[in-house]
């Protein structure tokens, strides 16, 4: 028997083969795979054949991997597996064999299945599946020039016996031990692990490329029910779907331990974990997502993705974390990296209805998002020093903290809108709590603002249950219209330039209707004529907050409206949005140049144009009236003729030049008559107060001082 074996093996190896090889179930046996005409019946025979180069066309059909007319395999095998090798093609969807057009390829009308299934009798919810392949593919030590394109993998079933490198009991579909492949358009189907990776498991720093693939109904006992990677792998997925699959553990759709994934334009929809993520999640490294969808997933922790991940442009709608007593983050949990994403009516049981986060999360919009049962409406914030930049939320509801539930942690909160908020209890927007006097919980709040919320107990706007050392700072900030108060504080927080509904203390505060446009809809923008434009304290202003909620410059100047803020103009708005303004120009800067005649100087004034939306640029020089004195003048804008006018005011500059050393006759150039009065005054002053040839400052004029009115010559 080793005998003939070895001589199988020399055959194969002798007649193995690279250009093109053709495989169709519905082929008559004895075929050499050289054209459709002879194709392979079995895609063993053309594996045994193949060489790195070789592309092997299949035909619409089903293949097991323990079929091959050699004799290499023997039927039943779970343990036989189609070997993809370096530089390889498996490409699936053609007509084939008997056909009138044989090369035509559509993998949706010519389905090719490579199937585990061996004995043909499997049955819904993998009733059947014992005897099913443990892997029907393996990739190991490949590269990306490996390609599995337009296949359908389904009915593996890794779960084997117990093994230190999970080989047995993971990777149902593909096991993957250090290779990188490229797989198109191929569709992972009903596959199964009692361990990791119902559908695919890689490790040993393998580097999948996946690129409009499909992961439907897979399973994983533990984690991974679509994907595992591990072991400082990469996986690029791009443009897959995952939809139904489930974990018992971790990462329904997909889980990614100690590796990092780009997760590109890819959507998890429907997706399970009976623990944590119901989606993706991560443990260890830095796997990222971008321009993703996420519908209706559910976890026990995070219903769509739990640990350390990087989201940017992700929509999140209709996720659940289902946990009652120690779980949330309806959509996300853990400390998260979230740029401008989207989160809609995603819910908890517990804590954080779109997110429980340490994270930090900027651009983000926040829509009917809920923990009805406890705290964190949007976001559940707990020991974290994270901050909450440019995101809206609006209609988001929780027993507590309709918005945000900030717990022992100096969040900052930055250019927010909070509109139409609610709780059954405190906190209609926000809910601060600290009760740990050895964690500092000063959570800073600028340039926001609140209208609309409301809370069934007290603080509409904010509530505050901090101790009295560490109390929140809020700067710039509206709160306006909420109820049944806009502030409820055990101990006073620390408002300043801010707009109160009914007052509060603190230094340029106003109590005055701030003219939102329609606060019945939500618009919390100003409109003109508004209390609070211009209104803002410039140094509570954080360093990178150069742009307003809706992108506009943070600092305009809208000549129009009185500066009552603090700082140099242009002044800061209080609340989220910069008005542009009912008139003509909305400054951005204004920069006033002294001539050197030391009479005129010129006003270099930049803004938006309210006719164009685009920057116009004013210039103009003037000249007299007093230092210190207001001095006003027309700017006309134009777009190629007249658009508008605008009254702008600066303050008249002192232009007097400083006085040159060294010039003792005060004629603006230091020459001979200045030598002479140095020699006259050479030696020791006899006032070292009034001795102006005395230059260095020494009490007396000498060598130093000539030396320095050589340099000044002129």
């Amino acid at each position: 028997m080793q005998k003939l074996l070895a001589a199988v093996t020399v055959l194969a190896v002798s007649s193995a083969q690279a250009g093109t090889l053709f495989v169709d179930d519905d082929a008559p046996l004895g075929g050499d795979g050289q054209s459709w005409d002879t194709a392979y019946r079995f895609l063993q025979d053309a594996l045994a054949d193949a060489v790195g180069g070789t592309e092997i066309r299949i035909a619409e059909g089903v293949y097991t991997p323990d079929q091959d007319e050699s004799g290499n395999v023997v039927p039943g095998d779970r343990w036989a597996t189609f070997p993809l090798v370096l530089g390889m093609s498996l490409v699936g969807g053609y007509s084939g064999f008997g056909a009138r057009y044989p090369d035509v390829r559509d993998i949706g009308l010519y389905e090719t299945i490579l199937s585990g299934d061996l004995l043909g009798d499997d049955g819904p919810g993998f009733a059947n599946n014992d005897d099913n392949s443990l892997h029907i593919i393996t990739a190991s030590a490949t590269d990306g020039a490996a390609v599995l394109d337009g296949l359908t993998i389904r009915a593996g079933n890794a779960n084997g016996e117990f093994q230190p490198v999970c080989r047995d009991r993971c990777g149902g579909g593909i096991l993957n031990l250090g290779g990188s492949p490229t797989l198109i358009e191929c569709t992972f189907e009903g596959n199964a692990a009692m361990s990791s990776g119902g559908a695919m498991y890689t490790s040993q720093a393998g580097n999948p490329a996946l690129t409009d693939c499909t992961f439907v109904g897979n399973f994983a006992g533990q984690q991974g029910g679509g994907m595992y990677s591990r072991d400082s792998s990469g996986p690029s997925i791009i443009g897959c779907t995952f939809l139904g699959n489930t974990a018992d553990f971790f990462g329904g759709a997909m889980y990614n331990f100690s590796s990092d994934a780009t997760i590109v334009g890819c959507t998890f929809e429907g997706n399970t974990a009976v623990g944590f993520a119901g989606a993706v999640a991560n443990f260890v490294g830095d796997s990222m997502l971008i321009d993703c969808i996420f519908l209706e997933n559910t976890g026990g922790w995070g219903g769509a993705a739990w640990g350390g991940l990087m989201f940017s442009g992700c929509v999140f709608i209709g996720n659940s974390a289902t946990y009652t007593d120690s779980g949330g983050g309806g959509a996300l949990f853990g400390g998260v990296i979230v740029t401008n994403c989207t989160f809609i009516e995603n819910t908890t049981a517990w804590r954080g209805g779109a997110m429980w986060t340490s994270g930090t999360i900027s651009q983000c919009v926040f829509i009917d998002n809920t923990a009805p049962n406890d705290l964190g409406g949007a976001l559940y914030i707990n020991n974290a020093t994270g901050a909450v930049t440019d995101c809206i939320f609006e209609g988001n509801h929780a027993a507590r903290g309709g918005a945000i539930a900030n717990r022992n942690s100096p969040t900052v909160i930055a250019n927010c809108a909070f509109a139409a908020n609610s709780s059954d209890g405190h906190g209609g927007a926000i809910d601060n709590v600290d009760n740990d006097p050895f964690v500092p919980n000063a959570p800073l709040i600028v340039n926001c603002t609140f209208g609309g919320n409301s809370a069934g107990a007290s603080g509409g706007g904010i509530f505050n249950q901090a101790l009295a050392d560490d109390p929140p700072v809020l700067t710039n900030c509206i709160l306006w219209g909420n109820s049944p108060d806009q502030i409820s504080s055990a101990f006073v927080p620390d408002v300043r330039y801010s707009n109160v509904e009914g007052g509060w203390p603190g230094a340029g505060n106003i109590d005055a209707d701030p003219m939102f446009v329609d606060p019945d809809n939500g618009d919390l923008r100003l409109s003109p004529g508004s209390p609070c434009i211009d209104a803002g304290d410039n140094t509570a202003v954080l360093a990178d907050m150069t742009a307003d909620l809706d992108g506009n410059p943070r600092f305009l100047e809208i000549p129009e409206t009185p500066d009552t803020g603090n700082g140099t103009l242009p002044l800061v708005d209080i609340g989220a949005y910069e008005s542009l303004g009912g008139g003509c120009l909305a400054v951005t800067s204004q920069q006033i140049v002294c001539h050197t005649d030391g009479m005129t100087f010129t006003v270099n004034v930049e803004g938006l144009n309210a006719c164009t939306g685009g920057t116009t640029q004013v210039t103009f020089t003037a000249s007299g009236g007093s230092v210190g004195e207001e001095l006003c003048f027309t700017a006309l804008v134009n777009d190629g003729g007249f658009c508008c006018a605008t009254e702008i005011c600066v303050t008249i500059p002192d232009c007097t030049p400083a006085a040159l050393p060294s010039d003792l006759n005060g004629d603006g150039t230091v020459g001979m008559e200045d030598f002479l009065a140095l020699l006259a005054a050479w030696g020791s002053c006899a006032d070292c107060g009034t001795c102006p040839a005395d230059f260095d400052g020494d009490c007396s004029v000498g060598i130093t001082d000539f030396l320095l009115m050589l340099g000044n010559w002129g």
